[in-house]
């Protein structure tokens, strides 16, 4: 996560040498990702730690049957939520097609040893974008910075601009089928190293993969 945590800390020091006024003036924006499928991906849980690090607002709709996962804050913020989508979504199909190949992959069996080896790695990535977002929010706030509640601006812009959309609330629940996949899991997601899409030019050109 080492460049993901960099990237943070550089948007961070950004945000901190404007005034609230100023942030608010950015722009902000929604970006779409349109899924092909009508079912969740693994990914799909990990959308609300991807917006508690990139302080953008997360919701999902259903369009044609597929999923539609939409990200809304200042420009920047979400052209870095969009990286992060598509980096983890790669890695955490990259990492279970190599779980696939071990002998407890097929000791424990298929479609329990997917769904609990994916679930490991929604937990424990989950837990790592949470641990790097406080831990640079305090190294601030030690540093004497006063800092101001950007999910609060983002979530204001978000009523400002959609007064009419209404969201509900939603909610997974994480069952572990077997413990030896699910620990697997969570040694995957300690390997995952966020080191492509870093440059100059927009989003759209370096840090999207794509699908």
């Amino acid at each position: 996560m080492s460049a993901a945590e960099m990237i943070s800390r550089l948007l961070q020091e950004y945000d901190l040498s404007m005034t609230e006024v100023e942030v608010k003036s950015q722009e902000f924006i929604t970006d779409s990702i349109q899924m092909d499928s009508g079912n969740k991906k693994p990914i799909h849980d990990i959308l609300g730690s991807i917006g508690y690090f990139t302080d953008t607002k997360v919701y999902f709709n259903k369009r044609m049957g597929n999923y539609v996962y939409n990200f809304f804050g200042a420009k920047k913020d979400v052209e870095f939520a969009g990286y992060l989508f598509d980096l983890l979504s790669h890695a955490m199909d990259n990492e279970y097609a190599k779980y696939q190949k071990t002998a407890e992959y097929k000791a424990i069996g298929g479609r329990t040893a997917r769904g609990s080896f994916y679930k490991g790695m929604i937990v424990r990535l989950s837990q790592r974008l949470r641990e790097m977002k406080n831990s640079i929010r305090e190294e601030a706030k030690s540093s004497g910075l006063v800092l101001y509640n950007k999910m609060a601006i983002t979530e204001q812009m978000f009523k400002k601009e959609n007064p009419f959309l209404r969201l509900r609330t939603s909610t997974s629940r994480i069952t572990i089928s077997d413990n030896d996949a699910f620990n697997s899991g969570k040694e995957a997601a300690n390997r995952v190293n966020i080191t492509s899409g870093l440059g100059g030019r927009k989003a759209s050109e370096t840090m999207r993969l794509g699908f």
